[in-house]
Order: C-alpha cells, then sequence, then structure tokens
C-alpha cells in the first residue's frame, strides 16, 4: 500500500470530514447507543457498591453521586 504526501488544506479537509462524519451518525442514532452503555455501567457500578464494597468510603460516596446522576438521567 503506497502512502500519499498530502498538503496542510487536504488534511484539514480529511480531518473535517471525519468530524462530519461521525457527528452525523451520532445523530443517525448511535449516540443512543452510547447512553445505554454508559446509563448500564453506572447501574453495575452502584449494584457492585451497594452488594459488594458497602465498607469502603470513597467507592460509597461515587456510588452516592452515580446514583443521584442516573435518576436524574433516567
Amino acid at each position: 500500500m503506497e502512502e500519499q504526501k498530502i498538503n496542510e488544506k487536504e488534511s484539514i479537509e480529511l480531518i473535517a470530514t471525519m468530524i462530519s462524519r461521525t457527528r452525523n451518525r451520532l445523530y443517525e442514532g448511535y449516540g443512543r447507543v452510547f447512553l445505554l452503555w454508559s446509563v448500564g455501567s453506572a447501574c453495575t457500578v452502584i449494584y457492585v457498591g451497594k452488594m459488594i464494597l458497602p465498607k469502603c468510603m470513597l467507592f460509597a460516596i461515587i456510588v452516592g453521586i452515580l446514583e443521584k446522576f442516573v435518576i436524574f438521567v433516567v
């Protein structure tokens, strides 16, 4: 595979095109996947925090913050 030399203008155009494509994909519904993944991860952390590690103070604080965030989002 040959590498092509591109100038600054073509490089900027390529980067702008890739950002635009990614933004369009997020608007087309892929953003929901990211939201569901993050909410699922937060719920898992809350479950682990409440069931397995109830005595760790720092973890309890983080779980409390995540609980409020998940309730706010959902």
